[in-house]
């Protein structure tokens, strides 16, 4: 027997509904009073720029490198730099980054000119494969000339520790150039076991959207990916989207790029960011994904290129862009971070400019992702994760890591989901009295995981709802989600809407023992049960769902919260826009009964038709 104390003014009210509804028990709300809330209101922010600064580990790689260096390193803590002539120096990381030898000299093959002229061609990129410990193999990305330029990929051997036989080469994969600009740049080894390859336009474009970047049949302006480690010179991933050859190239993965220098996996996840070049006024950030057309010469960032109006169906707008400052700009693709070094960096996207902003990192903020400069980027070419996870970044001739320059900001975020004060201390499986529980009609699919939300609002804060039916709520307020599969709690993630008046999501991972959750600085994905994925969102991953224009919050609004709930701490069912006004927690009064009001169908809504 359950045994509910109401105070006087609440039965007063309960007495008064009944009255006024005939006695008419269903028309009773789940809940008889407000919770009230001590404990569950949104907390300061967590810091946000951290104070980091380069430390030089060598300044004499492959002198006379004018452009660009490349560095990978392997399974052992060596350094391979590659210069733009196409020179590979090997370093021993575990002794002051000294020198051990120069593997191979390809100056020969590699083309730095265009007859006779200044270029962006040379050596651009090198991969060690995945078995790189017991096969030796190292792929390359250069230009060669200077009769016919064209892109190679090409896979030499080392024959020992120190030295890669320059005799050993296999050409896999040619492509033609007409032009000195616009070549690409980067190749690396997905976890698929692909290699993947990011090409410049070459330099033919067509204000309208005409040149190689939209002609599925030119590997020029693509993404490519391909099998070169079980065919010779390489196979077609079945999964392309053109992998029959019939509609485009079965090579692309991608198109719509105009100059993609630089990219890289997030290592958490696996996603590919990738930093393209811009035009006249804008620079741009993509997150490439299979199938994916983003938008070059249609689009130069979000605007129609050198064009009033243009049709944008079908195109992909970066995740991030900016605006050229006085001179000229060329982003430096980065790198997500999610090592220990530097704690507010954590899931962050660092990356540079050749020319100007110095070193940038991107922060999820109120309208997306947000700058926030770091200090001096400018003339870095190639940023990396080392096998340590810290960030490790090239310029002409140096080699720099990027470390604190000095303590960390005060962090007093809660790191773990029973500090939050949303849920109860010793057992953060039980949400705190202070929680208006509620659900939704139509909710997301979330690959099969259930999925629980509270509500938690200021004392005698109320929520505002618009003329479009959404919930407008004060700050302060934390929404929450927990998702769990069979029975396993995954995640828990809060909306929180911060003093300045913007929201930001952060996500708590479920420990095995169920016993708390702990926040995550950035994206993750971990293997579940029968081996299926989990995706964990970074935070600007939240605000690219909750964005500005839905108001941010997605589910509580009329159409989604016009609906019967059961309320485990009264033990009743019923309307839960009914419930939130009769407790007070609305601003002002609904604009008709609950069967009036917009209502989106659910799986049991039998009475609905398919459309």
């Amino acid at each position: 027997m359950t045994v509910f104390k109401w105070s006087l003014r609440t039965l007063t009210k309960i007495v008064l509904l009944s009255l006024l509804c005939n006695t008419n028990l269903s028309a009773q709300p789940g809940l008889f009073e407000r919770p009230q809330n001590l404990t569950c209101n949104a907390p300061e922010r967590p810091p946000s720029i951290a104070s980091v600064q380069w430390q030089g580990l060598v300044n004499d790689i492959n002198y006379g490198s004018n452009i660009v260096t490349h560095m990978v390193e392997d399974h052992l803590s060596r350094w391979f730099t590659l210069s733009r002539h196409g020179v590979i120096d090997i370093y021993d990381g575990n002794d002051g980054f000294s020198k051990i030898s120069t593997a191979v000299n390809l100056t020969d093959r590699v083309t730095t000119t265009y007859q006779g002229t200044g270029s962006e061609f040379g050596a651009l990129s090198m991969a060690l494969d995945p078995e790189f410990a017991s096969n030796g193999r190292i792929y390359l990305f250069y230009v060669a000339g200077p009769t016919q330029y064209e892109i190679r990929i090409s896979r030499f051997t080392m024959f020992d520790t120190m030295t890669i036989d320059p005799n050993s080469e296999e050409i896999l994969l040619n492509i033609p150039l007409s032009g000195p600009i616009h070549v690409g740049g980067t190749i690396a080894f997905g976890s698929d076991g692909y290699l993947y390859i990011a090409t410049g336009d070459g330099g033919v474009y067509i204000a309208g959207g005409g040149g190689n970047s939209q002609d599925k049949f030119s590997l020029l302006g693509k993404f490519l990916r391909i099998d070169v480690r079980n065919a010779y010179p390489y196979s077609i991933p079945a999964d392309n989207p053109y992998a029959d050859g019939i509609l485009g190239k079965p090579e692309i993965y991608a198109i719509g790029l105009r100059n993609p220098f630089r990219w890289s996996f997030d290592n958490a996840t696996g996603d590919i960011w990738l930093g393209d070049v811009g035009a006249d006024e804008t620079e741009e950030i993509n997150i490439i994904v299979k199938g994916g057309n983003y938008g070059w010469p249609i689009l130069e960032g979000t605007t129609c290129w050198r064009r009033e109006t243009c049709d944008t169906t079908g195109l992909i707008p970066p995740v991030y862009a900016y605006s050229h400052e006085p001179g000229s700009n060329a982003v430096i693709g980065g790198v997500l971070y999610n090592g220990e070094a530097i704690p507010e960096l954590r899931g962050k996207y660092v990356f540079g400019d050749r020319y100007h902003s110095g070193l940038v990192s991107l922060n999820p903020g109120p309208q997306g992702l947000q700058r926030e400069f770091l200090g001096n980027g400018n003339g870095y070419a190639h940023f990396m994760i080392g096998n340590d996870g810290e960030i490790y970044a090239s310029r002409g001739t140096q080699l720099s890591k990027l470390v604190p320059s000095g303590p960390a900001p005060i962090n007093n975020f809660p790191q773990l989901l029973s500090e939050t004060g949303c849920f109860e201390e010793h057992d953060p499986t039980q949400p705190k009295s202070g929680l208006i529980p509620y659900s939704i009609n139509s909710p997301l699919w979330s690959d099969g995981a259930d999925k629980s939300r509270w509500m938690a609002l200021p004392d005698e804060k109320t929520i505002s709802v618009n003329s479009n039916g959404d919930f407008e709520f004060p700050v302060g307020t934390v929404l929450i989600k927990t998702f769990s599969l069979l029975d396993t709690l995954l995640e828990t993630r809060l909306m929180v809407r911060h003093n300045d008046g913007e929201w930001a999501g952060y996500t708590y991972e479920w420990n095995n023992e169920q016993t708390d959750a702990s926040l995550l600085a950035g994206a993750k994905t971990r293997s579940i049960a029968q081996g299926q994925e989990w995706r964990f969102p970074s935070r600007d991953q939240c605000l690219q769902c909750h964005t500005a224009a839905s108001g941010r919050a997605l589910g509580p609004e009329i159409a989604q919260l016009n609906k019967s709930h059961f309320y485990i701490s009264t033990g009743m069912t019923a309307n839960q826009l009914e419930t939130l006004e009769f407790i007070g927690v609305l601003g002002s009064p609904l604009p008709g009964d609950s069967s009036m009001l917009d209502k989106l169908p659910s799986i049991l809504d039998l009475d609905y038709s398919l459309d």
